[in-house]
C-alpha cells in the first residue's frame, strides 16, 4: 500500500495524467450515455473517482453521482466539486 501513497499523492501522478482533461471526460460521458438507459434522477456510483470531470457532466444530465476516493489529492480536489452539484463525496481510507 505504501507504493500507492507516494504515487497517488504525487505531483508526478498529475503530470501524467494531464492529458486526462475536460475534452476527454466529455467524450467518455457522451459515449456512456449514448450506450447506456440512464435517466435524470438515475444514480451512477464511482469506486475510484479521481478529479471530479466525469461527476460533474454527469450532474449537469440531471443524474446523481455518488464518488469514493482513495487518494486523499483527489478528496482534496473534490471538495471544491460538491459546489458543483455532485451528489456526495465519501473519502474512503485517505492515504
Amino acid at each position: 500500500m505504501e507504493w500507492f501513497k507516494r504515487w497517488f499523492n504525487s505531483e508526478e501522478y498529475l503530470k501524467v495524467y494531464r492529458h486526462h482533461d475536460e475534452k476527454d471526460a466529455e467524450e467518455l460521458v457522451k459515449l456512456l450515455l449514448n450506450n447506456i438507459k440512464l435517466n435524470p434522477g438515475d444514480n451512477i456510483l464511482d469506486m475510484a473517482a479521481g478529479f471530479g470531470r466525469h461527476a460533474i457532466l454527469f450532474a449537469k444530465k440531471g443524474l446523481k453521482f455518488l464518488q469514493l476516493i482513495l487518494a486523499r489529492i483527489f478528496y482534496q480536489l473534490q471538495e471544491i466539486m460538491l459546489k458543483k452539484k455532485v451528489l456526495a463525496l465519501i473519502l474512503f481510507n485517505p492515504i
